[in-house]
């Protein structure tokens, strides 16, 4: 009589030689399923977004306060939020002034849990008295994207491009432009926090160098916010162990096979 191994042992062989192929050509924050969360440019669609992986818990005033004063040449000052995070239903706010000698940028972190209650600049900007002359989209190249995800392959080394939206405001006393992005929970995520990502510098009367700066900035400061670091697959990881590397290779792919084949040895052994 047939045992259940003998009888199904193409099934589970299958089974598991499947498992070990997809686990080799994993990366290990596949396998230890880090939260991915997708950066956009607009709050209501998944278009134009990309996959990271956070590096900084947005979601901690401690740890969002501890952003880098120092950017590049930048030395940034926080700016006083008392009241305004209340007025804009924020649960966690930076704001912060970074100045170099030829240049002043404002950067905004601001997470809400509440969908519902989160006010886009689009609609910030209008309450404060400002008029919207311009809004469309920018590209921003991201030098090195060994940050993103990578479904089932090691990721390489080149330039991404990160969509953000593009205001151009103006009160009638200053004139500024604002990038700005949102990082939120991939769509299946039971989470509905929102963070907002913004950066703003006043004109006078050159956008397209402001525009420029503000670019180059946003390019500097997103590796800090997001994981940062080139990952292989866990087979190429175990190749380059070296001996105990392939040895472990070897033990994996040898229980599939000895599985599949259990019913020829069984039978060659009372042969």
């Amino acid at each position: 009589m047939m045992t259940f191994l003998e009888e199904h042992s193409t099934i589970i062989g299958m089974l598991f030689l499947a498992f070990v192929v997809i686990f080799l050509f994993s990366t290990p924050s596949m396998i230890l399923a880090k939260e991915i969360t997708i950066v956009g440019s607009d709050l209501a669609t998944s278009e134009n977004v990309i996959q990271v992986r956070t590096k900084m818990d947005f979601g901690n005033k401690e740890k969002v306060q501890n952003f880098p004063n120092r950017i590049g040449n930048y030395y940034g000052v926080d700016c006083d939020t008392s009241g305004l995070t209340e007025s804009l239903k924020a649960d966690v706010m930076l704001m912060r002034s970074y100045r170099n000698p030829s240049s002043q940028i404002f950067l905004l972190i601001l997470q809400s849990k509440n969908r519902s209650s989160f006010h886009p600049p689009t609609v910030c900007y209008p309450a404060l008295g400002y008029n919207i002359e311009e809004e469309s989209d920018e590209e921003i190249v991201i030098q090195n994207e060994s940050w993103l995800e990578g479904p089932w392959r090691e990721v390489e080394k080149s330039n991404a491009s990160l969509k953000v939206k593009k205001l151009v405001v103006n009160n009638g006393k200053e004139r500024r432009i604002v990038l700005y992005c949102y990082v939120k929970p991939q769509l299946l995520s039971l989470s509905d926090e929102i963070t907002l990502i913004r950066t703003s510098a006043l004109t006078h009367g050159d956008d397209e160098k402001v525009l420029n700066t503000l670019k180059d900035f946003t390019s500097e400061i997103f590796p800090l916010m997001f994981e940062y670091r080139e990952e292989q697959v866990i087979a190429k990881h175990l190749i380059n162990s070296g001996f105990l590397g392939w040895i472990t290779i070897d033990i994996l792919f040898f229980f599939p096979i000895f599985i599949l084949f259990y019913p020829k040895f069984k039978s060659l052994k009372h042969g």
